[in-house]
């Protein structure tokens, strides 16, 4: 088995090109893409312009679904939440949205999905949540988006329950006995994976202390585009997880990983990057 993951493409044209490119010279089994993936716009014109990418985006899911390919998908803190139950209630068998869900795709290996981060300096606040703990640089006032357009929050008026750290215990009891790939927007926090400048970790305490608890084999990021540039690697272990960030390049050469999620720690490539690959399953 054959699987692809990629982050952070924010309906860059190029990129999504390269993204086909890899899918027709590799033919993975399984993609799977950790948010960001529809073009950024903040304002009341931003759900119906990434609902249009969408459909378009749905589209070509189905031309490669014919061909076996299996996408799972997140949104991230670019993506309006609008479209979110739209975008759900369109799920095929190719074409699978898990945040929030535990799933199966076969061979006992199963995917669970969160798309929320840590509060950020953007205005977007659709997918912030307040963590175990403020990261640095916040930004509690924004804009949400809904069906009928956006209205303004300030995100300190939120009670206790919506919190990273409430979300991944829902989830965690969600697992029943099984260790997943984790597909999470953000990273953890203090890693090589959070990384916005030397000694700047923005990760997510809460999704750093459910992968301790959990010990998926392997957990899937993104969010930080710059991160492996400044840590000088994609990937991390938190206690045996191999956690796994591409970066990427807005404007550049796509940044993805490919590998077997029967043994991610041994199989583990980036597209981009020659050594540095997790030997044997470890650092």
């Amino acid at each position: 088995m054959l699987a692809l993951y990629t982050s952070d493409l924010h309906g860059e044209p190029d990129l999504y090109r390269q993204l086909y490119a890899l899918l027709d010279a590799h033919r993975p089994d399984l993609v799977l893409l950790g948010g960001d993936i529809c073009p950024t716009r903040f304002g009341p014109d931003g759900p119906p312009l990434q609902r249009k990418f969408l459909e378009t985006l749905l589209e070509r899911f189905d031309e490669y679904g014919a061909r076996g390919v299996r996408f799972y998908f997140i949104f991230g803190n670019a993506d309006c939440r609008a479209n979110w139950d739209w975008l759900a209630s369109q799920e095929r068998p190719h074409a699978v949205p898990v945040h929030g869900r535990v799933v199966d795709v076969g061979e006992g290996i199963s995917i669970a999905g969160y798309s929320c981060v840590p509060i950020t300096p953007l205005a977007l606040k659709d997918w912030e949540k307040r963590d175990l703990a403020d990261t640095g640089g916040e930004q509690w006032q924004g804009l949400i988006t809904f069906d009928g357009g956006v209205r303004r929050v300030d995100l300190r008026d939120a009670g206790p329950h919506e919190s990273l750290e409430a979300d991944f215990e829902a989830l965690a009891s969600r697992l029943e006995g099984r260790r997943p790939i984790c597909l999470f927007h953000s990273p953890p926090s203090n890693t090589r994976l959070d990384c916005i400048g030397p000694g700047r970790h923005v990760g997510s305490h809460a999704a750093r202390e459910f992968i301790l608890r959990v010990k998926p084999p392997l957990a899937l990021h993104g969010h930080i585009h710059e991160s492996p540039h400044h840590s000088g690697a994609y990937f991390d272990y938190l206690e045996g997880s191999l956690c796994v960030n591409p970066g990427q390049s807005l404007g550049g050469e796509l940044h993805a990983v490919l590998f077997d999620p029967r043994d991610p720690g041994n199989t583990m490539r980036h597209n981009r990057f020659s050594t540095g690959a997790p030997p044997g399953g470890r650092p």
